[in-house]
């Protein structure tokens, strides 16, 4: 099965206990009898970066609808206190016109009774 996928099975005395910096293939020369090691960072990376890239413009995303809803919310709020405020003032206005009609009748009253009962309207007789 190795031969006809192109492997082979791995001895312990292939692998060496010492430190291997891993560079370029132009860095340093390998040793012989030691595995070469290569990492295939040129296929990830776009990969791994239109993955973070995605994920960074999701937060984003998140993060400027979470503040957009927090505003709409403030501005409910906000508008809620000023329609109170404004049945507020609507009610003590009606309350004022109807304290100031009462005393506009209670100075008629003053004026006619001050005047005394000759000063009554009456109906000419012809």
């Amino acid at each position: 099965m190795n031969k006809k996928a192109g492997t082979r099975d791995l001895n312990d005395d292939e692998f060496t206990d010492e430190v291997i910096n891993i560079g370029s293939d132009e860095d340093e020369p390998q040793r012989a009898g030691t595995p070469k090691v290569s990492v295939k960072t040129e296929t990830q990376e776009p990969t791994l970066t239109a993955r973070d890239d995605e994920h960074t413009a999701q937060t984003l995303q998140t993060t400027q609808l979470v503040s957009t809803s927090n505003q709409l919310q403030d501005a409910h709020m906000t508008i809620n206190s000023l329609h109170d405020q404004l049945l507020q003032c609507e009610c003590e206005r009606a309350n004022a016109e109807h304290r100031a009609d009462r005393l506009e009748m209670q100075l008629e009253m003053a004026r006619l009774v001050k005047k005394g009962p000759d000063c009554r309207l009456m109906p000419q007789m012809p």
